[in-house]
C-alpha cells in the first residue's frame, strides 16, 4: 500500500507546490503503532472467544450454531445466550449473521428463567431444522 503526502515544512511557495505533482512517498500510521498489549487478568480471556456476544454475564448459556457451505459461498453462524436484566427479568440474547463479521443482535424479554430458556430452545430448534450446527 503506498500513501503520498507533501511535506509541511518545504520552502517553495503555494505555486510551485500546486505545478509540482511529484508524489512522496510516507509510511503508513498502521507501521507506527506497534506495541504488545499486556493482559493483568487472564481471567477475562474467556469473554474474547465470543466478540459478537457482548452484554451482561451468560452463566453458561451460550449456543453456538453455525452453517457452512463452501458451494453457494455460505459461512453464517447463529448465537443465543440467556442473560439477567437489570430489573430482575431475563433476555435471550440472539446474534447472527457471516462468520468473521460482528453481524447483527436482537433482545427477547422474558419475566423468568423458564420462559427465557423455552425460547431459546425454541429458536435453536428452528435453526437446526434449517441447517444448522452446534458449534
Amino acid at each position: 500500500m503506498e500513501v503520498f503526502t507533501r511535506h509541511a515544512n518545504s520552502t517553495t511557495s503555494d505555486a510551485d507546490r500546486r505545478r509540482d505533482t511529484s508524489p512522496v512517498y510516507a509510511e503508513p500510521i498502521i507501521v507506527l503503532n506497534r506495541g504488545t498489549v499486556f493482559d493483568s487478568n487472564p481471567s477475562l480471556d474467556h469473554r474474547r472467544a465470543h466478540r459478537h456476544n457482548v452484554g451482561m454475564e451468560t452463566h453458561g448459556h451460550l449456543t453456538l450454531l453455525t452453517r457452512i457451505e463452501p458451494r453457494r459461498n455460505m459461512a453464517r453462524f447463529y448465537s443465543l445466550s440467556i442473560e439477567p436484566t437489570f430489573f430482575g427479568g431475563f433476555v435471550v440474547h440472539r446474534s447472527w449473521g457471516r462468520l468473521g463479521t460482528w453481524g447483527q443482535s436482537r433482545l427477547d424479554y422474558c419475566l423468568d428463567f423458564s420462559a427465557a430458556q423455552a425460547r431459546k430452545e425454541q429458536l435453536t430448534e428452528r435453526k437446526l431444522k434449517r441447517g444448522y450446527t452446534r458449534k
